[in-house]
């Protein structure tokens, strides 16, 4: 790739990470068309000695791999730039792509890697005087204790992120979202929903509609925790009609996934084991763990296979085949029922 090619690249991966909260970002579809260039900017701009921007443009990446689809190779190629990027090169935004690789690290389950890629992160951070990079790292760490089921950790870690935050509702809303799981993990299930519920105010606020549909999605699968299955019907489907979503690679298989739980609680044995089924191959298609925090849906699943017997397997491959968009109006279809 010509090197002023591998620049334009950038420049639009810039522009995309500064309008992510925008579900009509044309930077964002740009980039998508471009993604498969991507590695060969990376390699074109470090050859060139611009590691620079070479950094910059990795540390733009992380929603954009995840809502995409593509964990897998969003990680390689961060971790591939981050050994041929020297120490003395790409300073201004070598932090930041540590960051990155240990949030893809995480969401694929690597706590090792996630950790040490993060503490990385935090160093520079703190190096540079990079509030923001000091809470988001903070953030991802609170995420890292919350797959360990450690809440005193998640508490310690976000309420720094708190601390750093100001009056940046951004970074609020990070701290927020950390102390809900916090709660939850320390099982205080009424206080976590309160803690999503403010958390959604404040996306709302910023007018982030897809900030919204995640706390929603959150505020679901609690409700359906607790019991409450009309509350967690009306949390999903405001997070299903939710513009964008549906082609979010990231947020769409929790939905399937939550939507699947209601429908085995409410006697859909069939429907149930298909969409979970389905969220389960759409998240290893993306090249994710699921989130820690849902510890009903495999109790559902299993009843579920006790419900049907023979046909739990019929059921299953069914929902293997099913297109993300098939299994999405699929779930988005049962709660209106």
């Amino acid at each position: 790739m010509e090197i002023d090619d591998a620049r334009v690249l950038a420049d639009v991966a810039r522009r995309a990470f500064d309008e992510r909260w925008d579900t009509d970002s044309v930077a964002a579809d740009r980039l998508a068309e471009m993604a498969d260039e991507i590695d060969d900017a990376v390699t074109a701009l470090i050859g060139a000695g611009d590691s620079d921007t070479a950094a910059n443009l990795l540390g733009s990446l992380s929603s954009f791999w995840q809502k995409q689809g593509l964990v897998d190779k969003g990680r390689a190629i961060t971790e591939s730039a981050l050994k041929r990027i020297k120490d003395d090169q790409g300073s201004q935004g070598r932090g930041r792509v540590h960051l990155v690789a240990g949030e893809l690290a995480f969401r694929q389950g690597d706590q090792v890697a996630a950790l040490h890629r993060t503490q990385h992160a935090l160093a520079f951070s703190k190096e540079s005087g990079d509030r923001v990079l000091e809470a988001e790292s903070e953030t991802n760490l609170a995420r890292i204790a919350f797959r360990d089921g450690d809440a005193e950790r998640i508490f310690l870690h976000a309420n720094r992120v708190g601390d750093l935050a100001g009056e940046d509702l951004r970074l609020q809303s990070k701290a927020v979202h950390m102390l809900g799981w916090a709660e939850y993990t320390g099982g205080n299930l009424e206080a976590a929903m309160r803690r999503f519920e403010q958390n959604a105010a404040i996306y709302a606020e910023l007018n982030d509609s897809t900030g919204e549909a995640m706390e929603w999605a959150n505020l679901g699968s609690l409700a359906l925790e607790a019991g409450d299955v009309d509350s967690a019907r009306r949390y999903l489907a405001a997070a299903m009609g939710t513009p964008g979503v549906a082609d979010d690679r990231y947020l769409a298989p929790e939905l399937v996934r939550s939507a699947g739980a209601v429908a085995g609680i409410t006697g859909n044995h069939q429907l149930a084991l298909e969409l979970i089924a389905s969220s389960k191959a759409m998240y290893r298609n993306a090249g994710l763990q699921p989130d820690p925090g849902d510890e009903l849906t495999p109790r559902v699943e299993e009843d579920a296979r006790q419900a049907l017997g023979a046909a739990a397997s019929q059921a299953i491959d069914e929902g293997q085949v099913m297109t993300p968009t098939e299994a999405f109006e699929a779930a988005r279809d049962s709660l209106d029922q």
